[in-house]
């Protein structure tokens, strides 16, 4: 998840400014025009998040860390739910949210239920070739946790339109 969120940044980067991905250099990612890499994830997940993200040469100016809480009460909810508490990740108005592909179905309905309606998101799936594992079992899983949690108003059962 995080080289494929590095790879969708790298290309918004090239965009904004005007230059090939191919020709992006370390300084043009710390820019002040372009957006930070949020890594949000559960207290004990977010050093190895961090080093992943350095391994892959993006500038650490540019990375936020995101603690959700320990992993014992961390979860997709509480992902959203803590971000207006953080001091800049709570004054985004657009996010692009990176998950696996089996999850993104699942995270859209949680960042709809749970995201302040002034935040603005995009849900951005790894494309399943990626994975080496059976997508079928996740696809299931997934499924059932979706009609659970949406059964508890957890989730919303529509997305959140404009």
């Amino acid at each position: 998840r995080i080289k494929f969120g590095i790879e969708v940044y790298k290309k918004i980067a090239s965009q904004k400014l005007n230059k090939p991905v191919s020709e992006l250099t370390p300084e043009d990612l710390q820019n002040k025009i372009l957006p930070s890499l949020v890594l949000n994830g559960a207290t004990e997940q977010l050093p190895m998040m961090d080093r992943i993200a350095k391994s892959f040469g993006f500038p650490q100016e540019k990375i936020i860390l995101f603690n959700c809480g320990d992993h014992a009460v961390a979860n997709t909810q509480t992902h959203f739910t803590k971000m207006p508490e953080h001091p800049v990740v709570g004054k985004f108005k657009h996010v692009a949210l990176v998950s696996t592909s089996y999850h993104a179905p699942r995270v859209a309905r949680t960042a709809s239920k749970n995201i302040p309606a002034d935040i603005d998101f995009d849900v951005l799936g790894v494309p399943m070739k990626d994975f080496p594992f059976d997508v079928y079992r996740k696809v299931k899983g997934e499924v059932k946790r979706i009609i659970e949690y949406s059964a508890k108003g957890d989730i919303d059962k529509n997305l959140r339109t404009e």
